[in-house]
């Protein structure tokens, strides 16, 4: 214990001493510790928090034909699929989209996706505001366009509308 003292008191006098060598350790040392936590922090997120929904090791993606590049599903393959799978439990589909959402004041672009009524189930998660969809508010596949209302911010809020159509 006596030597390690006299360690920290020869480090202490060396570091005032020479201030900017002291100065050039911190900041190595605050950049070396800074960097170690955001990408532990990245780490525990990305691998090793589990994802949000019920048995996530069991979800899969499954992707199209093409085995030259990635290709996505159309809503009647994942159908197909979902119908003549003997490995899969039951299959889903998505579709991200662009759409405007209108009913406020002014219209407003957002990030949307048009879902099988089945992924909510398939996943396991609750919905979060309003109600989830429903095998009923299946469009015909050849419509390509999706609408629901949304919820405004407050309780007397008025309903808000959501429309666009499936990027691609």
């Amino acid at each position: 214990m006596d030597r390690l003292s006299q360690d920290l008191r020869h480090a202490i006098s060396r570091l005032l001493r020479d201030r900017g060598f002291a100065a050039i350790t911190i900041v190595t040392l605050a950049l070396g510790i800074g960097a170690n936590t955001a990408v532990f922090s990245l780490v525990q997120t990305v691998l090793l928090q589990p994802l949000p929904y019920g048995d996530a090791g069991r979800v899969v993606m499954v992707w199209g034909p093409d085995r030259a590049e990635t290709t996505w599903l159309s809503l009647q393959e994942v159908v197909s699929y979902g119908r003549q799978s003997q490995t899969l439990a039951a299959m889903s589909g998505y579709q991200e989209l662009d759409a405007n959402l209108t009913g406020g004041q002014e219209p407003e672009r957002v990030r949307a996706a048009a879902v099988t009524p089945n992924l909510f189930d398939l996943l396991r998660v609750p919905a979060a505001l309003g109600r989830l969809v429903f095998a009923d508010d299946e469009q015909a596949p050849a419509t390509r366009s999706c609408s629901a209302t949304a919820c405004g911010n407050g309780a007397s809020a008025a309903p808000r509308t959501l429309s666009g159509a499936p990027s691609r």
